[in-house]
């Protein structure tokens, strides 16, 4: 872990769930199958920008790995 990421400013997962567009539901099933990285402070969860990141990032290699399963390029 860099030294950015531990100094990184925890983001509760409804605004996780608002920036990337979906519901905080979407967020908290993903958080639970562990392809959301999250963390809980005294019972509320967070979560941070370069989970977020990485989140998209495995959601992009996931639809390029489809993509290549269907033939388009």
């Amino acid at each position: 872990m860099s030294t950015q990421q531990l100094f990184e400013k925890p983001m509760r997962l409804e605004a996780a769930a608002e920036l990337l567009g979906v519901s905080v539901k979407t967020i908290t099933r993903e958080k639970d199958m562990g392809k959301f990285c999250a963390f809980q402070i005294r019972g509320r969860w967070f979560t941070r920008m370069s989970d977020i990141q990485a989140y998209i990032d495995q959601q992009i290699q996931k639809a390029k790995g489809r993509q290549s399963c269907l033939g388009i390029s």
